[in-house]
């Protein structure tokens, strides 16, 4: 899809689960909030604190069979707070600890752009910031996925409006601890990544359902 970046990949894609000619199941990730605590256009290191659980669910997850994919608007880029080659280079350091923590990502996919903040090139309304669906979109396309038989979790209503978009039909929205449990046309409503996980090993056991509507590409080496 047109201005969708390259994703970030940094193993072969048999090794975070890429098996077989699908269709595969996934589990895609918002990232600050999600992966790691919001603190505010975190990119690097040293500002980054995960969020509780979210390795956990990670393990969980491939476990289960569903392959990792991170999808994130990073509007830090299109303000000038960082670059894309930062934005890279720390999201490969992201892969390198999850691959440590035994649950090696597919890929990482960006938004670098901001329809009213955006800095030169960057301020532009794209396709793929969400809660447009871009960015799931191509994962979709690019790796064979089957949304009918994936997982979104994020935290905000864009995460959900975007997975909503691209035909992902379980959507959990992390509303932190002393959030009321619930099911809306949104997703479910849960308060720690500790539910999602218990959701995906409960239903481990079930066969993913048929490919989507959506075409395949082969996937990135």
């Amino acid at each position: 899809m047109s201005g969708v970046r390259e994703p970030v990949v940094t193993v072969p894609p048999e090794a975070a689960g890429l098996v077989g000619g699908g269709p595969h199941r996934a589990l895609f990730l918002d990232r600050d909030g999600v992966v790691n605590v919001d603190h505010g256009y975190v990119h690097t290191p040293g500002r980054t604190e995960w969020v509780p659980g979210i390795f956990e669910l990670a393990r969980a997850a491939r476990a289960a069979g569903y392959v990792l994919v991170v999808a994130t608007n990073q509007a830090g880029i299109a303000r000038g707070y960082y670059d894309e080659a930062q934005f890279r280079a720390y999201t490969r350091w992201v892969h390198a600890r999850f691959a440590e923590e035994g649950a090696p990502l597919l890929a990482t996919y960006y938004c670098p752009h901001h329809p009213e903040a955006g800095q030169g090139a960057y301020k532009v309304a794209c396709a793929c910031r969400k809660p447009e669906p871009g960015m799931l979109l191509e994962a979709i396309g690019r790796h064979g996925l089957d949304p009918a038989g994936s997982v979104m979790v994020g935290d905000t209503p864009k995460d959900m409006e975007a997975a909503a978009a691209a035909g992902v039909v379980r959507r959990f929205l992390l509303c932190g601890p002393g959030a009321e449990p619930g099911e809306s046309a949104a997703g479910i409503a849960v308060a720690s990544l500790d539910e999602v996980a218990r959701t995906l090993v409960a239903g481990a056991g079930e066969a993913a359902p048929a490919a989507g509507r959506h075409g395949s590409r082969a996937p990135l080496a």
